[in-house]
């Protein structure tokens, strides 16, 4: 599983694994303690896994008028 992009507060380091995805670990327990909450982005999102997305995703970017920073 992949959620994204996170925000944490601080002291999510006390939740953190040493090893291993944070989704098998820090996300269930932060479950488990109601800790956890989502927020549905209804904007510009661009999945990036190698350097080609990356390159891509620059580009529309650059070329986009984007009012979300």
């Amino acid at each position: 599983m992949n959620t994204g992009i996170y925000i944490f507060e601080r002291g999510i380091h006390h939740y953190l694994p040493k090893h291993g995805a944070i989704e098998k670990t820090t996300f269930k327990k932060l479950v488990r303690e109601k800790q956890l909450n989502a927020y549905a982005h209804r904007g510009f999102f661009s999945t990036v896994n190698d350097h080609k997305d990356l390159a891509s995703t620059e580009e529309i970017l650059k070329r986009a008028k984007l009012n979300f920073i």
